[in-house]
């Protein structure tokens, strides 16, 4: 036996029973892709949304709601989250200014009994918006909460408050498994936060990928006012200068 032949024998043993010739991989792949009968399908990936996992834009020309939601910005967890005045300001700019434009605000508390009340600037900036104390981290799975932001559907839902990767994180995601269109949520990144940076940056990382809307406060101001030289533009103007 010739030793070119030889060695042919020995690298054909050597593969092993499933290797399949690159140049006819993607064949298989066209054909699995196709249905055909005794190739199996690859498996499909279900989603509430569009491909990737990303909440569909609205239509062109569609009429959005808004809705804001302030989450637990209370006293008891106040002293320990990371960058807390600037945090405070921005939401209070933001609870501002969706009240002069008409955006309806709902609040939420988790387990006030022990980790006290809303802080007095943000509530004093609510007003008489409702304040809905909680146990569960999501807030719409506290039922008067989701009814508020389901009240006018299809909905922008802008969320604020603490902590990102809690409570914020499980309630954009519950939004994100809502029927499509019908809450997409807003993440407010200069108005949400964490005891430590590093929860909270893994947590926003993880709402972008899922299909959450990251944005600021201004942005998301500038977005809802749509444009310049209205009366509603002239009375925001000032938060945001």
């Amino acid at each position: 036996m010739s030793l070119c032949t030889r060695t042919r024998r020995e690298n054909r043993e050597r593969l092993p029973r499933f290797f399949v010739p690159s140049c006819l991989r993607g064949c298989l792949s066209s054909i699995r892709a196709a249905g055909v009968p005794g190739i199996p399908r690859p498996p499909r990936v279900h989603s509430a949304h569009a491909p990737g996992g990303r909440a569909p834009p609205p239509a062109k020309g569609a009429v959005m709601n808004w809705h804001l939601l302030a989450v637990d910005l209370q006293e008891g967890f106040a002293p320990h989250i990371h960058g807390w005045d600037d945090l405070r300001s921005r939401a209070v700019t933001m609870i501002d200014a969706a009240r002069e434009l008409g955006i309806p605000i709902t609040a939420t508390e988790q387990n006030p009994e022990k980790l006290g009340a809303t802080v007095p600037d943000v509530k004093a900036a609510l007003g008489e918006a409702p304040v809905r104390s909680k146990l569960a981290f999501s807030c719409l799975r506290v039922p008067d909460v989701l009814a508020r932001v389901r009240a006018a559907v299809p909905v922008n839902l802008l969320i604020l408050g603490i902590e990102t990767h809690v409570c914020i994180l499980q309630t954009a995601l519950d939004a994100l498994a809502r029927p499509p269109g019908e809450i997409r949520p807003y993440v407010l990144v200069d108005a949400v936060g964490s005891r430590r940076p590093l929860d909270r940056d893994t947590a926003l990382r993880r709402l972008e990928r899922a299909g959450a809307v990251l944005t600021t406060v201004e942005s998301a101001i500038f977005e809802a006012l749509e444009e310049a030289g209205t009366p509603r533009f002239r009375r925001v103007l000032p938060l945001v200068r």
